[in-house]
Formats: C-alpha cells, sequence, structure tokens
C-alpha cells in the first residue's frame, strides 16, 4: 500500500509541475497578444495610444472562455445514457474528473472510429515513411481535440457528494471494455494512475429512479447482454445500493428485476460471472451488466494494483530461490 501511494504521490508531483509550466505557457501567450502601447508626441509631451483589440480577443466582455470537458455538469441526465459512474473521495468530484479524463483518453482514442478516409487512398503508397507518421499524428491531434471539446464525453453531478457520472456520447464506445482494459492497464503497470478515483462502474442505461422505469430499461437491456445471443448458461448477481433517496426499497427492485433475467442464467451471490449494478442516486437510477465482477475486486481500482503488487511480492522470492538453486 505505501509504495501504491509513493508512486501516485510522484506522478502527482509531475503533473503540477507540468500545470505549472502548461499555466506559464498560458501566461506568456497572453503577454504576446496583449497590444503594446503607441506613444505620440503631443506639444514636446508624449501620451500613450492603446491599439484597438480584434474581436476575437479574450480581453472582450463578452467572450467566454470555453469549459474544459471534466467540469461536471449540473443538468439532468438524460434517460438511455450509457457511460462510467465514478466514485471518489468526498469533496474531490472535480480531481476525480480530471484523472478521469487522462486515464481514459488513449483508450477511447483507440476505440473512436477511425475519421480520416486517406488510408485506402492509391496516394498512401507513394508517401514516405515519415509523411505517413505525420499524417497519423495529425488524426490522433484531431480525435483527441474532438474529446476534449466535449463532442464525446460529458461530465455530470448525481447529487451524491463522491460520485459523479461520465456520459459517452458516441455509441461506438463501449463502457464495459474501457473499463476492463483501465483495469488491466493498473494491474500490469502496478498503478492506479489516479488518486481520488476508488469505484469505476460500467452504466449500460440511465432511468428515473423507479422500478416501473427500470424494468422498462431492463427489459431491452437483458435481451441485449442477456438473452438468446448469449445462450452459455452463467450466474449472476444483483447489487443494488441506494444514495439520497428514501422512496425506492431494495426488495422491490429485486422482486421486479430477477424474473427478468433468462432462466438459463442461475443466482450466485458470492462469487458471480455477472453482475447487475443497480446505482440510485437521488431521482437518477443507473444499470449496467458488468462481466468480471469479482474478478476486478467489485470494480475497485485500488484494491486492484494492492492485489497485483501483492502477487509480485511473493513470486520474486520463489523465483531467487530458484536462481540460487540453478546456480548451485
Amino acid at each position: 500500500m505505501k509504495e501504491v501511494e509513493e508512486k501516485v504521490d510522484h506522478e502527482l508531483e509531475l503533473e503540477n509541475v507540468a500545470d505549472a509550466l502548461n499555466n506559464r505557457r498560458g501566461q506568456l501567450s497572453e503577454f504576446q497578444d496583449c497590444s503594446e502601447n503607441e506613444f505620440i508626441e503631443v506639444d514636446g509631451g508624449t501620451s500613450s495610444k492603446k491599439r484597438k483589440r480584434g474581436l476575437n480577443s479574450h480581453h472582450e466582455k463578452n467572450y467566454k472562455r470555453p469549459k474544459p470537458v471534466w467540469t461536471l455538469l449540473k443538468n439532468r441526465i438524460e434517460d438511455g445514457s450509457h457511460g462510467v459512474l465514478v466514485t471518489c473521495a468526498p469533496h474531490q468530484e472535480a480531481r476525480a474528473a480530471k484523472e478521469f479524463f487522462k486515464l481514459f483518453e488513449p483508450f477511447l482514442i483507440e476505440s473512436l472510429p477511425q475519421i480520416s478516409t486517406t488510408q485506402n487512398s492509391p496516394l498512401l503508397k507513394s508517401k514516405s515513411i515519415a509523411q505517413e507518421l505525420a499524417s497519423e499524428l495529425e488524426d490522433l491531434r484531431d480525435e483527441s481535440e474532438h474529446i476534449v471539446n466535449g463532442s464525446v464525453v460529458k461530465m455530470y453531478e448525481t447529487g451524491v457528494k463522491g460520485m459523479f457520472f461520465v456520459r459517452f456520447l458516441s455509441d461506438a464506445l463501449d463502457s464495459v471494455s474501457l473499463v476492463h482494459k483501465v483495469f488491466l492497464n493498473a494491474e500490469r503497470e502496478h498503478s492506479t494512475f489516479a488518486r481520488c478515483i476508488i469505484r469505476l462502474i460500467p452504466i449500460h442505461a440511465t432511468c428515473y429512479a423507479k422500478v416501473s422505469d427500470a424494468v422498462d430499461s431492463c427489459k431491452v437491456l437483458f435481451e441485449t447482454t442477456l438473452g438468446e445471443d448469449h445462450r452459455k448458461s452463467s450466474e449472476y448477481c444483483i447489487m443494488y445500493k441506494s444514495r439520497n433517496n428514501t422512496g425506492t426499497r431494495r426488495e422491490e427492485f429485486l422482486q421486479a428485476l430477477q424474473p427478468l433475467v433468462p432462466l438459463h442464467h442461475s443466482v450466485n451471490l458470492k462469487s458471480a460471472d455477472i453482475a447487475i449494478c443497480v446505482e440510485i442516486c437521488c431521482k437518477t437510477c443507473f444499470i449496467g451488466v458488468v462481466h468480471s465482477y469479482y474478478r476486478f475486486s467489485k470494480l475497485n481500482l485500488r484494491v486492484v494494483v494492492e492485489k497485483a503488487l501483492t502477487k509480485t511480492t511473493k513470486s520474486e522470492p520463489n523465483q531467487q530461490n530458484i536462481s540460487e538453486s540453478v546456480e548451485k
């Protein structure tokens, strides 16, 4: 655990240095953009006269700086949205949202469909390797700008401290596969790459926090995720949690949702293959069908990294003993 915290603290120090450099660059660019004063001679003296600024200058009164993608919106979450529900330390939602963007950005770029159509053109064969690399870099920059502008991802408040929802605006993005990639990368690198984020829950559908609305959304969801296309029998469990809502009851949701699951799936509350996550936050119900729920420690990023570190520490002495025996 100490190794994880030290590694995360070192990464945060590097991020703070990078942010400070970016702020300094922004100040220098603003200083260069500002118009210099013109000095005019008037009766033996000098008087300063400022140049007129352009219409697109950031000093104009009506200018509004665009918000970054990690700003949390207070708008109501639309029904049928899909994305990721994030839990973090209380009062750290803004920082966790920024960490989420940095954590998921490379995987989002990989998952987005190819925008450029020049790959299939015959002119590409005549290009040199340097030109091909330059064109690929331009495509990646376009995709990253596409994400930063908020046309792929939007973040919303849930009304619960320490929780926010990341909505995917593109149907090409699969929340389950993206979350699995993040967990596998954390296991491989032995780092969470985020200090505030705790859990990452994939969400397939959202609706009003009411039993009838949840049943309507689950009918369509279970047909696509657990229906005839998934004939292999598997074990499942329903994980229900309610926060800042006193009008919903656990038993009502379980009794209404369990009959909707196809009969060839069986119930297992301890080590199920599939977990149906029902998260209620204020007036919104988040529903997700998650594979490998217990494999990734109930989708807890910190626990996954701790287990990976313990495995490596246990395997190191065994490897040393084997090497010593071989040398003898």
